[in-house]
Formats: C-alpha cells, sequence, structure tokens
C-alpha cells in the first residue's frame, strides 16, 4: 500500500512525499523491489548515489530476478567505479533474464573494461 502511494505521489510531482511513503516501505520491508527501486532512483537523480546503492544493493540481494533494480545497481556500481561488482551484478540480472536488452547492452559495454559504464 505504502509502494502504490509513493508512486502516485511520485507521478504527481511530490517527489518529496514520494521519497517518504518510499522510505516507510523500505523501513517495512528492506527487500521491496518496487520501493527500493523508485526511492533509489529519487536518490540517485539528487546525486546521493551512495544512498542510492545502501537501499538498493541489499534489496537486489533478496530479489535478484529483479531486472530492472539489478541494473540499476550495475550503473550505480560503475559509475562510483566499482567495475567488478558492476559487471557481477549484470551477470546475476541476465542469469535470471537473459533476454532482458538494457542488460544484455550493458554487459556488452562493460566487457570493453574497466571505466566502460554503459549510459
Amino acid at each position: 500500500m505504502l509502494t502504490r502511494l509513493a508512486w502516485l505521489n511520485q507521478q504527481d510531482q511530490d517527489v518529496r512525499r514520494a521519497e517518504t511513503l518510499y522510505q516507510e516501505a523500505v523501513a517495512v520491508d528492506p527487500g521491496q523491489p518496487v520501493a527500493a527501486t523508485n526511492l533509489g532512483v529519487i536518490l540517485a537523480e539528487r546525486g546521493s548515489m551512495a544512498h542510492a546503492l545502501s537501499i538498493w544493493r541489499p534489496a537486489f540481494a533478496l530479489h535478484p530476478d529483479a531486472s530492472e533494480l539489478g541494473l540499476d545497481v550495475a550503473l550505480a556500481l560503475c559509475k562510483s567505479g566499482n567495475w567488478k561488482d558492476a559487471e557481477d551484478a549484470v551477470r546475476t540480472v541476465l542469469e535470471h533474464n537473459p533476454d532482458f536488452e538494457p542488460a544484455r547492452q550493458a554487459g556488452a559495454a562493460l566487457a570493453r573494461g574497466p571505466g566502460a559504464c554503459p549510459q
């Protein structure tokens, strides 16, 4: 319920209220992938990448089949200079969803070597 209310607030451009509701949802269930993904996006857009990762990584560990969440983790890790863990996150996404094209593209970019972060 909290996640749905947060999403509705986010759609209405009330990002502060959405963030508060997502935080409440994650506090109740840290592994809730939708709330974790959306809260992390809000934080990342604000420039708080480390905080976003602290929300995303535990949720992804609990839900390795959450492809969008895993891709967010991979991109954030790569941008943070943690290329190896980014590659591992993409690999996990592709193990659970081999047809997820954004992860395939990210994997191809990461295969070019350290510093080759997907966009």
